[in-house]
């Protein structure tokens, strides 16, 4: 998929059962299998729980904030993540031309993408909540 917006349609579809837009791009059970979890992931993450069904990884699957993911990197500059958080209707994908350096045990050439999406993913819960912050009147 050579697009961000390619991954969304993806990403959309895992959402409705394999259907994006009209068309069935894949199998309802394709997707069941591969958004169950199929074994535990390590520690907690900041978006809860950890386990992998197939491809994906689910974070807090069976919670409030259940997300899945997936991010890949190239040894050339650039680096990818994309998430979808179902219960908000919300998938992002963040492309971004970065390498760090090799020992990248702490995930930090994903650390600009996980501020985008926290930014994005809040301001969304935020409006389906009903908070919106009130806009500030400007006499300039």
């Amino acid at each position: 998929m050579p697009r961000p917006s390619d991954h969304i349609r993806v990403l959309l579809a895992m959402q409705h059962e394999g259907r994006y837009n009209g068309y069935q791009l894949l199998k309802p059970e394709t997707v069941k299998a591969m958004l169950t979890p199929q074994a535990n992931a390590g520690p907690e993450s900041e978006f809860g729980p950890n386990t992998v069904g197939l491809v994906w990884n689910l974070h807090d699957w069976n919670g409030p904030r259940r997300a899945f993911d997936h991010g890949g990197a190239h040894m050339w500059g650039w680096t990818n993540w994309y998430i979808d958080f179902p219960d908000l209707d919300l998938a992002i994908a963040v492309f971004m031309n970065q390498w760090s350096l090799p020992d990248d045990g702490q995930g930090a050439r994903y650390r600009e993408a996980r501020l985008i999406i926290d930014f994005i993913r809040s301001w969304i819960e935020r409006e389906q909540a009903g908070h919106r912050y009130p806009v500030p009147e400007r006499s300039w």
